[in-house]
């Protein structure tokens, strides 16, 4: 995540907008439908550099909240290949498979409208032989045709698109379903009597299975049972809320988009909206754009490539509980959030999964960058070796015990006026902790550390890329920001 969100800082705030999209529902010549939702293939490309360095952040990360909220996979394959043959049984085990298609998509369409709405707790998971003409009350949950008035317009857009508004399956006949650990349906069989011809269709190749029998497909570990029996209509709205405030700040008009430089790394922090004491200024962004005046108590955790959708966001309540994670992510391992200053444990989003032959330890994250129109705007990804005056500084820094100056809004100043930003950001794995130093922009203050101001009596850290930038791991190239 580091090295995708270097790559953004690269890109003019200008062109990340309508940089990602989603992937309309496609309908092929014979009506078999393609459907995908978690990347889109759709990039609009740009003037220079920039442009391709954007398509291939929609390669990486993907885009919006429907497509994680889905996690559907790009492909949905039958288990026959469109072999030709004319005969009785080869027609009937093609029917089939297109009957267990369609059922895929329904179930699919049901369990995607439960996690959108928080309903975890009702969708079973494992194998399951259904009888399509005595359906119990749990098989009800799956095999919905619509949803009925509890689900959100939202949930019910979900349920359309994957079904493409096609929900006539048959009455009757036996389904076979595997709904895997992650809340992600695996394999589908469909037989319309116990001589019938079997039908498959899979998220994934396979070979044909006699029915009732599933492929061996990778097990994932099992999603904690207190995340699935809680609603999340909290972290639901803390991620609407951030997610604006961001995506304006990063993505929005000028002179707002220079605002994305004031924010921390888009990982490692955690947000305490009982204990402002850290990041008290990120807080009250958010504050700004609190329009639907939601409750701002307990505490975040969230992870975002500033100009994209956030990836997940964690919410757990001021006295403890529950914790809270929207949109659900097939392929993060939910962690419960750690006490302000302590390393988050590892999901599936590891800021620093490319480096780890390197070493955590060694990766230092540059960026200087000057707040207006056509600016030049350069952040890389180096070692501390390259640049071992910032660890120094840090450590100073600390030893000196310094007071932080508490915040105040109104002494902020505008990032039109402030002119230039210098910022570092590592990840101290002595200390547990995501180091992130800045330029500070209010009043009374001349240094901002770890989410809060100081003054200091030696800021030449922020003087040491004056000169050219330090080798970058990534080999990306400077751009004009602010446009």
């Amino acid at each position: 995540m580091r090295k995708i969100n270097d790559m953004m800082k690269l890109i003019p705030p200008d062109e990340l907008n309508g940089g990602i999209t989603m992937n309309s529902t496609k309908r092929t010549e014979d009506n078999e439908s393609n459907i995908s939702y978690s990347k889109s293939s759709e990039v609009k490309l740009k003037r220079g550099t920039s442009g391709l360095i954007a398509a291939a952040l929609v390669l990486a990360v993907g885009g919006g909240a429907l497509a994680l909220a889905l996690t559907r996979g790009n492909s949905v394959k039958s288990a026959t290949s469109g072999a030709e043959s004319i005969t009785a049984a080869a027609q009937n085990e093609v029917s089939a498979d297109k009957t267990a298609e369609k059922i895929f998509r329904l179930i699919d369409a049901n369990c995607a409208a439960h996690i959108a709405d928080g309903y975890l707790s009702e969708i079973a998971r494992g194998s399951f032989t259904v009888d399509l003409a005595a359906l119990d009350p749990a098989a009800e949950n799956m095999f919905a045709r619509s949803l009925g008035d509890k689900f959100t317009d939202e949930a019910k857009e979900y349920f359309r698109k994957i079904t493409a508004g096609d929900t006539n399956i048959p009455e009757t006949g036996e389904v076979f379903y595997v709904m895997n650990n992650n809340f992600k349906l695996e394999f589908v069989q469909y037989r319309s009597g116990k001589d019938g011809t079997v039908g498959q269709y899979s998220a994934e190749s396979c070979e044909r299975m006699a029915f009732g029998t599933a492929p061996d497909f990778e097990k994932k570990p099992e999603v904690p049972d207190e995340v699935i029996n809680t609603n999340v209509k909290h972290a639901k709205a803390f991620y609407d809320l951030i997610n604006r405030m961001q995506m304006d700040c990063t993505t929005g008009e000028y002179p707002n988009n220079l605002n994305m430089f004031m924010l921390p790394p888009g990982n490692g922090v955690i947000l305490d909206f009982d204990d402002r004491g850290e990041y008290a200024d990120v807080i009250y962004r958010i504050e700004q754009y609190n329009t639907e005046n939601i409750e701002l108590t307990g505490k975040v955790y969230f992870e975002v490539c500033y100009g994209n959708d956030l990836s997940f966001l964690e919410w757990r309540p001021k006295d403890g509980g529950n914790i809270e994670v929207w949109p659900y992510i097939d392929c993060s391992a939910v962690k419960e959030l750690k006490e302000l200053g302590q390393l988050p444990e590892n999901s599936g989003y590891d800021q620093y999964s490319n480096y780890r032959e390197q070493g955590v330890e060694k990766i230092l994250g540059c960026g200087k960058y000057d707040l207006k129109k056509g600016g030049l705007c350069q952040g890389v990804t180096t070692e501390h070796d390259r640049l071992p005056q910032v660890k120094e500084w840090y450590e100073d820094f600390l030893s000196k015990n310094y007071q932080p100056v508490a915040f105040d809004s109104e002494k902020l100043i505008s990032a039109e006026d402030l002119g230039k930003v210098v910022e570092f950001d590592w990840l101290d794995v002595e200390r547990k902790q995501q180091v992130f130093i800045r330029t500070s922009d209010m009043e009374g203050a001349n240094i901002y550390v770890n989410g809060r101001y100081y003054n200091v009596e030696d800021t030449s850290v922020l003087e040491l890329l004056e000169g050219d930038m330090p080798p970058s791991v990534i080999d990306l190239h400077p751009t004009e920001a602010g446009k």
